[in-house]
């Protein structure tokens, strides 16, 4: 007997080969902090200590369970970025199969992949494409929500926890939970197990549960409201590599333009998220209300933050908001409300076509990280310097990922994010300086780095090589940039007199 073919199931494993290729095509410049996160795990399973700088003991990142997984796969096969990309895939197809399946109660089998696989891309291509750890956030989440909806507390709390130590913006979404279910002693059990566990690594190699980045960031920035300013600059700026092109690519500032698109999102989202509140949301109406109550509050969080926000930290909304609407799409009139996600849909058609017709210049984070291989060059030549030194040569940076992954010695954080010394020295002088950009040659003075390699923020040109010349330094090198969407034109390395 011939068995039926099953369309649905050779569409999955054809998207499967897609994306394996298409991941491999664009993962080329990966976001600099991917880079910072692959160093800590390198560290971690080389020499057994989870610091992006050895001699320094710091919390360089939030992201325990990804830096963990990360660093048993080196410890395995070797610290390769090769390896980061198999994980990315195997995240990914992991969180494709069980989306699906969850899905597959809604819809039929070919609906609930093609819907799947719309979810994962409109809201994690990015974040994918930078090998960052939002694709394991977003399994974490899928999980917690299926066990949830067969009401099994215990695991559900689980995987809950474990989205907390992925990102600890879902630790809101942990107390949502706590207040509706403070008696349950399941959700207890499997939270307890996860804490416990997690809390035991962070006292045991850091002595606290604070990353130090969450602290730093504090005097990045000058005042509130950078959440609303970077939604401001993606906006405003990524758009028209996707849409217009040619046309608006030569403008200096989309803005003037098309101001209103900013504000015209944050409208409809909010206004969007409260419908959901009254829409009929079936028998899970609960579980669905208390992931919106998360949305509503990270999203009014990150506005008002005093934090830039990358392009990693919108899945954390966009992916719970989605999946909640695909899973009442045929109880109520929520496909209006997703509407929201039709200009995100369409710019993330671009890298597809890209990848098809072999032109990676159609993804403009293409762009956004050419700066990459100007920091490996960057690296590939302090490297080749070496030998001129007694001791490796202190890097002083304000984006250290790369760097910090083609070069070995250590390597100093300008904005104190994963460096105690340097934040220390912005802490005292917080009241002298606004932001952690221009306490920058107050940081050069005392920790008086072999080289200091400077991107953006504070004086230009003629003013900063005085200002470095009185401080002994000098530009040995300047690196150009192609296309750079924060509009600098090169990367300058400047040296200490010996």
């Amino acid at each position: 007997m011939v068995k039926k073919i099953n369309i649905s199931n050779i569409i999955y494993g054809l998207i499967l080969v897609f994306y394996y290729f298409y991941i491999s095509y664009y993962a080329s410049n990966p976001f600099d902090d991917a880079f910072i996160h692959m160093r800590i795990s390198r560290n971690f399973a080389e020499l057994g200590l989870p610091y992006f700088n050895i001699n320094d003991p710091v919390m360089g990142s939030s992201s325990h369970t990804w830096i963990l997984l990360l660093s048993t796969l080196f410890s395995i096969f070797g610290a390769k970025i090769k390896i980061v990309l198999l994980l990315q895939f195997v995240v990914f197809s992991t969180l494709f199969y069980f989306l699906r399946k969850l899905l597959s109660h809604k819809f039929s089998k070919l609906a609930s992949t093609l819907l799947s696989v719309l979810l994962i891309h409109v809201t994690l291509n990015q974040s994918v494409l930078g090998l960052m750890e939002s694709s394991l956030l977003c399994l974490f989440f899928t999980l917690y929500l299926t066990y949830r909806i067969k009401e099994n507390v215990l695991v559900s709390s689980v995987f809950l926890s474990l989205c907390v130590f992925t990102r600890n913006e879902f630790s809101i979404l942990w107390v949502i939970n706590l207040i509706f279910m403070y008696k349950n002693k399941e959700f207890w059990k499997g939270s307890i197990l996860v804490f416990f566990s997690f809390f035991i690594y962070l006292f045991y190699f850091y002595g606290t549960i604070i990353p130090s980045p969450y602290l730093a960031k504090k005097f990045l920035y000058d005042g509130y409201g950078v959440g609303i300013k970077s939604l401001s600059f993606l906006v405003n700026n990524h758009t028209p590599y996707y849409i217009c092109n040619e046309v608006l690519k030569e403008s200096t500032c989309f803005y003037d333009r098309f101001g209103n698109l900013t504000l015209l999102i944050l409208v409809t989202f909010c206004v969007g998220l409260f419908s959901l509140f009254y829409l009929k949301l079936g028998k899970n109406k609960q579980i669905y209300r208390e992931v919106l109550i998360f949305c509503l509050i990270l999203f009014l969080l990150y506005l008002f933050s005093e934090v830039y926000l990358s392009f990693w930290y919108w899945p954390n909304i966009l992916f719970p908001l989605g999946l909640i609407l695909l899973l009442n799409l045929a109880l109520s009139r929520s496909h209006i409300i997703g509407l929201i996600f039709i200009p995100k849909i369409i710019l993330s058609l671009m890298p597809i076509y890209g990848f098809i017709v072999r032109d990676k210049t159609n993804y403009f984070l293409h762009y956004f990280n050419s700066r990459i291989q100007v920091y490996e060059k960057i690296a590939n030549f302090i490297n080749s310097e070496k030998g001129d030194f007694i001791k490796s040569p202190v890097l002083l940076t304000q984006e250290l990922g790369v760097l910090g992954w083609k070069y070995r010695g250590e390597v100093k954080c300008a904005f104190g994010l994963v460096s105690s010394d340097t934040f220390k020295i912005i802490k005292a002088n917080s009241d002298q300086f606004d932001s952690s950009f221009k306490a920058i040659f107050e940081i050069i003075e005392q920790v008086q780095p072999d080289y200091y390699i400077y991107f953006i923020g504070g004086p230009k040109d003629e003013e900063l090589n005085l200002k470095m010349a009185k401080l002994n330094y000098d530009a040995v090198r300047k690196f150009k940039l192609t296309h750079d969407i924060l509009d600098r034109s090169e990367i300058i390395l400047y040296q200490k007199n010996k």
